[in-house]
């Protein structure tokens, strides 16, 4: 998710062709994360139907099951339909435009930075979500505690010998469960929980208007309108 949030900072700060290139890195990084929940917790007791369930939610949102389409559509098959508007203040702004991969109506007003950061901040609140149902699977340290270590039957005996420390060299008389999980705890890196609250708050910019201007400011309007064409069974 690190990743993705990357490319949302240079999304902000590119223009012409840049702005396709960072915004096809975008899509992949944030498409690894679900591709990464599921092989990572694809063997943990009733994932499978937790899983089925949020995939149900996923293919509801209209905005998530959009970027999810966008990525098959850049991975597989050609370039993303955007444009770009410069204004008199001489800040440009890049918008989604609807080709074979339709825009939602959520989407269109939006510009493409703040969509990718709305959507970084629904897959940070999945993976809080995954954790908050699955914590002894979900990170080393919260599987190395005495409630992950009796979920998950841990010998820590085993995870000594695992570390080539051999049998029970962890297990030191006068030292308690607790003490003994956090100096295992010390081997592993945790997850991040932090950085993965953060980005789930993750909101549009805060923008002054860009364009100060009444006439400049429905011309641009009116083109955005002119990148949706409406279906058959529109309007």
């Amino acid at each position: 998710m690190l990743e993705a949030e990357y490319f949302t900072v240079r999304l902000s700060r590119s223009r012409d062709h840049a702005h396709g290139f960072e915004l096809n890195a975008f899509l992949s990084a944030a498409r690894s994360v679900t591709f990464l929940i599921q092989k990572e917790m694809s063997k943990v007791p009733g994932f499978s139907d937790w899983w089925d369930a949020r995939r149900c939610e996923m293919r509801d949102d209209q905005a998530m099951r959009f970027f999810l389409d966008l990525r098959n559509y850049s991975q597989k098959e050609g370039r993303v339909a955007i444009f770009g508007q410069g204004s008199t203040t001489r800040r440009w702004s890049h918008w989604f435009a609807s080709g074979t991969v339709v825009v939602p109506e959520c989407v269109r007003e939006v510009e493409i930075v703040d969509a990718c950061r709305m959507h970084l901040a629904k897959l940070a609140r999945l993976t809080l979500h995954v954790a908050d149902d699955f914590p002894a699977w979900s990170c080393p340290h919260r599987a190395l505690t005495p409630e992950g270590v009796q979920m998950l039957s841990l010998d820590l005996d085993d995870l000594d010998d695992a570390l080539g420390y051999g049998r029970g060299f962890s297990n030191i008389e006068g030292y308690s469960l607790e003490d003994r999980l956090r100096m295992l705890r010390r081997h592993f890196d945790g997850v991040d929980f932090e950085e993965i609250c953060r980005l789930s708050r993750l909101r549009p910019r805060r923008r002054r208007n860009s364009e100060p201007d009444g006439f400049f400011r429905t011309f641009h309007a009116n083109l955005r309108t002119k990148m949706h064409p409406l279906r058959s069974g529109e309007g």
